[in-house]
């Protein structure tokens, strides 16, 4: 089985189950509980050294550290994309969305001349910025890397979601 260094994951968060109680409007998209998140089979596709970039928005924060350690990932730290629009939230309008690094094993991230990250690009509905891909790849390297609940195929990426054809199996 082909093992990954580079884990990229948007996992679907189960917002629906609840959406109304938290302040949230009911999503059109599909969700997953959060302990099937947990046990999809991420360890068993992940290289001894590796990386995991997972996306969260601050009320799944908690959620995402047990996913990110149940995946055999420690939380090392968190960058934040500023949507630049008003956003969803029972106490506060937030406008951003989270990616929980975490390493497994002895991966360094690449020194660059800069290592400041301020990520801001136009909010879409649910979709993510295609240009973070390219972030991942200037940090991490060019290693062996996966998407995970992908929607799109995208070049030197294998792929791995309900929305396109996958290149393994969880």
């Amino acid at each position: 089985m082909k093992k990954y260094q580079i884990i990229y994951a948007d996992p679907p968060w189960p917002y629906n189950a609840g959406a109304k109680k938290n302040g949230f409007s009911s999503s059109a998209y599909s969700s997953m509980k959060i302990e099937d998140i947990c046990s999809l089979g991420v360890g068993e596709i992940t290289d001894e050294n590796a990386h995991l970039y997972l996306w969260t928005t601050n009320f799944f924060i908690p959620d995402a550290i047990k996913v990110l350690e149940r995946w055999g990932f420690r939380y090392v730290t968190m960058l934040t994309w500023h949507k630049g629009r008003g956003g969803m939230g029972r106490y506060f309008q937030i406008d951003t969305e989270h990616i929980l690094f975490g390493v497994k094993g002895k991966m360094p991230t690449l020194l660059l001349r800069s290592n400041h990250f301020d990520f801001k690009n136009p909010r879409k509905h649910s979709k993510k910025p295609n240009d973070f891909r390219d972030v991942i790849v200037e940090r991490s390297g060019n290693l062996s890397r996966i998407e995970l609940f992908a929607r799109q195929k995208t070049e030197g990426w294998d792929v791995w979601g309900n929305e396109v054809e996958s290149d393994i199996e969880l």
